[in-house]
């Protein structure tokens, strides 16, 4: 049980850190005015207004549901994990 609970930990940490690579490096190099060609058209603030693709978007937002649903399994097995160990 507790290599399913690192493993979660470990997928919950790389969701993360994508989450974190997106906002602190990625996020310099989209644009600050909507491009329709390109299909930068959703603005987003988060240190400051860029603006992201609809599928930029969604990769986003997946990462940060990947990543809880991760961290809240994780807690569950090591809740789970513990009552087992004291019974």
């Amino acid at each position: 049980m507790r290599h399913i609970i690192r493993g979660c930990m470990f997928c919950a940490a790389v969701c993360f850190g994508a989450i974190l690579y997106f906002d602190s490096t990625y996020q310099s190099s989209l644009t600050s005015k909507p491009d329709s060609r390109s299909g930068h058209v959703i603005p987003f603030k988060s240190h400051g207004l860029v603006y992201y693709t609809s599928g930029q978007l969604e990769t986003l937002r997946d990462l940060l549901v990947a990543g809880s649903i991760f961290l809240v399994l994780a807690a569950y097995l090591r809740k789970r994990e513990d009552e087992a160990h004291r019974s």
